[in-house]
């Protein structure tokens, strides 16, 4: 029985100021997005990047319709480029 040689791809250092940029141009692919998104600052744990930025909140705190397509947002860019980048 032979075993698959299965290589995980190897991250490469980015700055913050990089990856914001390449979030800004790659968030637009992202089915959610809407005008107005925009990531505020990023930061890695654990490998992953978490993405802030306005959450489009309701008055009294809750989250609108909008704060969804946010989560959703910030979620495809973690997803894309937490397997190519690590921040330096």
């Amino acid at each position: 029985m032979t075993q698959d040689n299965f290589e995980y791809p190897v991250k490469k250092p980015i700055s913050k100021d990089q990856l914001m940029s390449k979030a800004m141009d790659l968030m637009k692919e992202c089915d959610d997005y809407i005008d107005g998104i925009m990531p505020a600052d990023v930061r890695e744990v654990d490998g992953s990047f978490v993405f802030t930025g306005e959450y489009f909140l309701k008055e009294d705190g809750t989250p609108s319709q909008k704060t969804l397509a946010v989560f959703n947002v910030f979620k495809f860019l973690n997803h894309r480029l937490s397997k190519e980048f690590y921040l330096e």
